[in-house]
């Protein structure tokens, strides 16, 4: 039968784990493991995990609204690692380590300088506005 097939296969990917965590050293785990994904969903592979490995087997699950089913997990997980490896790129490529207090004052700093900015900005326009009218008025008197 099909489950028979399926069994066998789980089996084999449990144990082929369990022999690399031997090879990498990993000879207890203590926390034990963590099933995720679809596959926690057929019935008995918690079972089948607990008893290959020898040791306690829980399921993960996403608790984020619209994503609470178990196979949305590894869409999750990665999303949630490639987010925080662009933020680890984004702070090593400023190269001078900033303390959370001098960054804060870097950024006091250059909203300063923008609403500085936008105030002389602001003002040329109002200048040139003011400006043009009283050229035209004049232009009235002197044309």
């Amino acid at each position: 039968m099909l489950s028979d097939i399926i069994e066998a296969r789980v089996t084999e990917i449990f144990e082929l784990i369990q022999d690399d965590l031997k090879r990498l050293g990993f000879q207890d785990i203590p926390g034990g493991f963590v099933l995720t994904g679809g596959v926690v969903k057929m019935p008995g592979v918690l079972e089948l995990a607990q008893y290959v490995f020898q040791n306690r087997v829980r399921t993960a699950e996403p608790n984020y609204i619209g994503v609470r089913e178990p196979q949305y997990t590894t869409a999750v997980g990665l999303i949630k690692h490639a987010c925080k490896k662009e933020r680890m790129q984004k702070n090593t490529a400023n190269k001078t380590p900033v303390a959370a207090g001098q960054a804060q004052e870097d950024n006091d700093q250059r909203s300063q300088k923008v609403s500085q900015k936008n105030k002389e900005n602001t003002a040329k326009k109002q200048g040139e506005k003011g400006e043009s009218k009283f050229k035209k008025i004049l232009g009235y008197f002197f044309e």
